[in-house]
């Protein structure tokens, strides 16, 4: 994946989703500046931002629009295990909940490689399963 440059008015922003961490932000707000400084280091992109002057509220929503927009593209990558989609696993999951009536929040603790990934989403619904319908002390 690569580089996405945006710019809106005096803002601008260059991400690199395969940098090395380093990020140059300027929002106008330091605390906004170190948490930014702090994802991409995390993410391991770098960051080039600029926010026009403007109200706390504006450098904000400008700093998260500008950001969002420049990942979109390498967000929306579709990663395939098997020739399965990975989209198509969350497509499932969606319905399976909706058809059961019930909520299901799956969340990523750790892990990269997209079939250990599902693999472990798909045996811990399990295990949830098994519990959920159990009749054993009921």
């Amino acid at each position: 994946m690569g580089a996405s440059e945006h710019a809106a008015g005096r803002s601008g922003i260059r991400v690199d989703v395969g940098g090395s961490g380093s990020a140059t932000v300027e929002t106008g707000l330091p605390v906004l500046d170190n948490l930014l400084e702090r994802l991409v280091r995390y993410a391991g992109f770098d960051l080039v931002l600029e926010v026009e002057p403007g109200s706390a509220e504006a450098e904000v929503a400008e700093a998260g629009s500008a950001l969002g927009r420049a990942l979109a593209g390498p967000l929306r990558t579709e990663a395939r295990i098997g020739g399965l989609g990975t989209d198509v696993a969350r497509g499932f999951l969606e319905r399976f909940a909706e058809g059961a009536g019930l909520t299901l929040h799956v969340r990523l603790l750790n892990g990269k490689d997209s079939q250990h990934v599902l693999d472990a989403i798909f045996k811990a619904l399990g295990v949830a399963l098994a519990q959920a319908c159990s009749t054993k002390g009921a």
